[in-house]
């Protein structure tokens, strides 16, 4: 397992040199813990009330709270945590890495690679920089470069399952998916209860045609984790591509209970409604994924978030909308699902630092369901909650 010098250091360790009497040692277990982010905050807070916190301490402390937040998506505030923790000392690997994290939820992907970069010389065997800047990599439509970090990831610990897993989804977007699989295969012989890998796999099948495959992990992912939007979305879109659109909406629904404002959920509603013919209503959940308040703009939400604009760049330009037939539960190959396009106005762009190829066929797929990106650290600290939004863990 490979570890940087500094980041073996622990905080429950670190905290040992400060006096008893300040501070109890369930805040510190609860600062240093990952499966309950508003106690893990709460509990750093508390620890940085405290007096005389050496330097290296504060570091640490600044740390896990800026975890904390980046747990619940909260950017901005993850990473004025981690310039803390870097102000304290710049030369640790994993507050780069973590900050780049946050950087990244924020769709702001050239900020993630360069501290991605810093982890990376501070560190060259680190391996969890490697993934970040891969999925940053995937996300702006450098496969292949992509590809290349997340080999590295299993290089430097083939133990893990997350850099099969967010490998295969390269492979898949490449049309390789029989690499695919097998990365989606190696990543569940060594997570075999990980509901994001399902779900991928689910992704997979249905690309290939198999429809009835991809709902079996579908509903296995669903099965391991129905407090995860994620499965709920992949499920929902293999429905719709089926045109099985009521059921499709369900799922869109339940994806949205459970994470209110999900933006895949709300253009995977307006795609269904589109299908059924309904544009006005296809209209406003498009408008709902743009005016959406989440902070999270990276992997599939920003593929979602360029659909939104596409679809909409099409209404206004009169073009007429394809009808489109619901796909067979299995077919001989990709090929033979039919998906026209439609031709949009020239004028479209995606938005500054977003260079995620835009998807503009709609019906049986118009986004890229990209799945969940895992971290490899998940692999170590085994949280529970690993769907949905899993590409941001530090």
């Amino acid at each position: 397992m490979f570890r940087t010098r500094k980041s073996a250091v622990g905080l429950v360790a670190a905290l040992l040199i400060v006096p008893a009497a300040a501070l109890t040692d369930k805040d510190k277990s609860d600062c240093e813990q990952v499966t309950n982010p508003a106690l893990k905050v709460a509990a750093c807070t508390r620890i940085l009330g405290s007096a005389n916190l050496t330097k290296d301490l504060q570091a640490f402390v600044h740390y896990h709270r800026g975890l904390g937040l980046l747990l619940q998506s909260k950017f901005d505030d993850a990473i004025v945590e981690f310039n803390e923790a870097l102000r304290a000392d710049p030369t640790n690997p994993r507050f780069y890495n973590s900050r780049g994290n946050a950087w990244k939820g924020k769709g702001e992907l050239d900020i993630a690679i360069a501290d991605y970069n810093d982890a990376i010389r501070l560190d060259p065997n680190f391996a969890f920089p490697y993934n970040g800047r891969a999925s940053v990599l995937y996300s702006k439509g450098e496969l292949d470069r992509a590809i290349g970090d997340f080999s590295e990831v299993i290089r430097l610990d083939p133990t893990l399952a997350a850099p099969h897993n967010n490998r295969s989804i390269v492979w898949r977007d490449k049309g390789e998916f029989d690499r695919a699989l097998e990365d989606a295969n190696e990543a569940l012989r060594r997570d075999p209860k990980n509901p994001t890998i399902y779900a991928n796999r689910g992704e997979i099948w249905r690309l290939k045609g198999d429809l009835d495959r991809a709902l079996t992990d579908q509903d296995e992912a669903i099965r391991l984790d129905p407090l995860s939007p994620l499965p709920f979305l992949a499920r929902g879109d293999t429905y719709r591509y089926k045109g099985e659109f009521n059921r499709a909406l369900v799922d869109y629904d339940q994806a949205l209970r459970v994470t209110p404002d999900y933006i895949p959920a709300l253009v995977g509603r307006g795609l269904t409604f589109e299908k059924q013919g309904d544009l006005a209503r296809a209209r406003i959940e498009y408008e709902k994924a743009l005016n959406s308040r989440s902070q999270f703009r990276g992997d599939i939400a920003g593929s979602a978030i360029e659909t939104a604009r596409a679809r909409l760049a099409a209404f206004e330009s009169g073009a007429t909308q394809p009808v489109i037939p619901a796909a067979p539960s299995r077919v001989a190959s990709p090929d033979s699902i039919p998906t026209p396009a439609l031709t949009v106005p020239a004028t479209v762009a995606a938005p500054v630092g977003q260079s995620r190829r835009i998807a503009l066929v709609i019906g049986n797929a118009g986004y890229k369901n990209v799945g969940a990106l895992l971290n490899p650290e998940h692999d170590a600290r085994r949280s529970p909650r690993r769907c949905g939004r899993s590409a941001l863990r530090p």
